[in-house]
């Protein structure tokens, strides 16, 4: 005989991770926020009406949860900031264990990156732009998996055409820029890979 599916269950089971989420996003927002106050690019990043809303609503649901179960509703946002600090710690110390393992080879490819991004920073260049630029650097001085720049690209080209139909074509078309960049990183990270292989 087949069981029966018990929906309670499974309905509960999504309220515990809707509630167990919420606070990171939350964080995710606030951050968000003090970001726009201060980078133009940030404000047009995010759909900020569905943004608000989806916090709105969100907020008024965790609260009623909280009320009805006696919960602090602070200690969650607590918890949450507890974890990421631990993330970031943890973050910390994988980076200088590989920074201790560098190489001399290695350090003057540090070198030439620092050279090529100071460059660019005197001459005027964007921070979104040079958060692409510095990546693309690196994958491609130190042949990063070329997966990432790939599904980046294929991710932002996905977002164009939900991005037209929000009548955010000034923005679509940035994005397709950036989509173009993640695709020139991918094809060189991938000749990198390859001569790394013959190499090897």
């Amino acid at each position: 005989m087949r069981e029966k599916i018990n929906f309670k269950i499974i309905l509960d089971d999504l309220e515990k991770m809707t509630i167990g989420f919420f606070p990171y996003l939350f964080i995710f927002y606030l951050i968000s926020v003090v970001l726009a106050l201060f980078f133009s690019f940030w404000r047009l990043i995010i759909y900020w009406p569905a943004f608000h809303g989806l916090i709105i609503v969100y907020s008024i649901f965790y609260i009623f949860k909280a009320i009805k179960t006696k919960e602090n509703v602070f200690n969650p946002l607590i918890l949450a900031l507890i974890k990421i600090y631990r993330w970031l710690k943890s973050f910390c110390f994988w980076l200088l264990k590989k920074i201790s393992k560098l190489k001399r080879l290695d350090w003057i490819k540090i070198s030439i990156i620092v050279v090529i991004l100071i460059l660019a920073i005197w001459r005027g260049i964007g921070l979104l732009d040079l958060g692409v630029l510095s990546f693309g650097l690196l994958s491609s001085f130190f042949i990063f998996d070329s997966r990432i720049s790939a599904g980046s690209a294929l991710l932002l080209l996905a977002l164009c055409p939900v991005l037209i139909l929000l009548k955010k074509s000034g923005l679509a078309e940035g994005t397709a820029i950036y989509a173009y960049y993640f695709l020139v990183i991918t094809v060189v990270t991938q000749i990198r890979e390859f001569k790394k292989c013959d190499n090897n």
